[in-house]
């Protein structure tokens, strides 16, 4: 992968994921992004982007990679001190009670405020390939 930082040593590395869709329901944007392992659907508040000083239910644009980053993960960013991680995320935007929260941000190009925190409404595998020879 390529990106603008680097693991952090003793954290689970963020898994690298593309949009698949997107689409408002009621007051929600349900995003699903995934790779090869499987998709995740995550969901965000719209009105959070009027209630928090960080816009973070952002849509994520197509063709491009991002960082999935869950509860323990960590990323170094190129020229950072710190790495960042959910708990960031989430202290200068939102956190959703009751569920497990997902953060996301792009894997190149990300300025401190070009994230996003979602809830995970699902994640589903990707169905193993079947080889048809024999």
């Amino acid at each position: 992968m390529t990106s603008d930082g680097s693991p952090v040593a003793g954290a689970p590395e963020p898994e690298v994921v593309q949009l698949r869709k997107i689409e408002e329901v009621g007051q929600t944007k349900h995003v699903t992004v995934g790779n090869a392992a499987g998709d995740y659907v995550l969901v965000c508040n719209l009105s959070v982007n009027k209630d928090y000083g960080v816009k973070s239910c952002l849509s994520p644009r197509p063709q491009t990679d991002y960082l999935l980053l869950k509860e323990k993960t960590k990323w170094l960013k190129k020229g950072a001190k710190d790495p960042i991680s959910l708990s960031f995320m989430e202290e200068f935007s939102v956190s959703y009670n009751d569920s497990e929260n997902i953060g996301l941000l792009p894997a190149r190009d990300f300025d401190s405020e070009a994230f996003g925190v979602y809830w995970l409404l699902s994640w589903t595998a990707a169905s193993p390939s079947v080889n048809q020879s024999k």
